[in-house]
């Protein structure tokens, strides 16, 4: 199945920024159905277990932003777990997934982030998503247990419900601050690159910046007649 958004091309500006989001969790926690109700703010009564990868996309306006999301979502049975993508360092945010009336599979969660972290990129923002909050009299996961988790693991962390809608548009706010945050200083650090690119070292005595071994500071500018010294050291056997 291929989820997307029918105004993905049209009716609205040039993106400014396009994450990748990758939604991981047993089966049965509604993985596929938080992506049908993010995207098309629809909700299957009845629905079959994925058997593969699902994608969709969804474009945001965030903070005066426009950004494209790029959502996989993966299949939780255990035998379809090859089907996970092998570049995980691309991805921008991870998503994992629990159900609150389902406590095992939030005791797997440990598990998946085992697997899942080392092969991401050390700026990959992780998610954790405890589903159908609205199952009150079922739950089996208590809201303590989870932000606890998150906490020591350093993850964000929320509860909604795919089918009552409920912090379905509020479930990736907190991680796309950090996510622009990250984008900005990465810009602002091209920026800084950029305005000191022009910087003519045989003339300009305001560098920003000295090291006893960087070899473009005027300090280790060496005179005619010690380069001809060391050139007669180097290279006179």
């Amino acid at each position: 199945m291929v989820l997307f958004s029918f105004f993905d091309n049209f009716g609205m500006e040039k993106d400014d920024y396009t994450f990748k989001v990758l939604i991981v969790g047993d089966a049965a926690v509604g993985k596929t159905q938080i992506v049908n109700k993010f995207i098309n703010n629809s909700f299957f009564e009845k629905y079959n277990f994925s058997m593969g990868m699902n994608f969709g996309t969804k474009k945001i306006n965030f903070n005066g932003k426009n950004i494209k999301l790029l959502l996989w979502d993966t299949p939780g049975q255990e035998k379809y777990r090859e089907l996970m993508p092998s570049s995980l360092e691309y991805f921008h945010l991870i998503a994992i997934v629990y159900a609150v009336d389902n406590q095992g599979s939030f005791n797997n969660i440990s598990e998946r982030v085992n697997k899942i972290k080392p092969k991401t990129n050390k700026k990959t923002k992780f998610l954790l998503v405890g589903n159908k909050c609205d199952l009150v009299e079922k739950r089996q996961v208590t809201k303590e247990d989870a932000e606890n988790y998150a906490k020591a693991n350093k993850m964000e962390f929320i509860e909604i419900s795919a089918k009552a809608g409920t912090n379905i548009e509020k479930m990736f706010n907190s991680s796309l601050l950090k996510i622009l945050e990250d984008e900005n200083n990465i810009e602002n650090e091209k920026k800084q690159i950029d305005n000191y690119s022009h910087i003519d070292i045989n003339h300009n005595n305001n560098l920003p910046f000295c090291n006893k071994y960087c070899s473009c500071c005027l300090c280790l500018k060496k005179s005619e007649g010690n380069v001809e010294e060391e050139e007669e050291i180097e290279y006179g056997e």
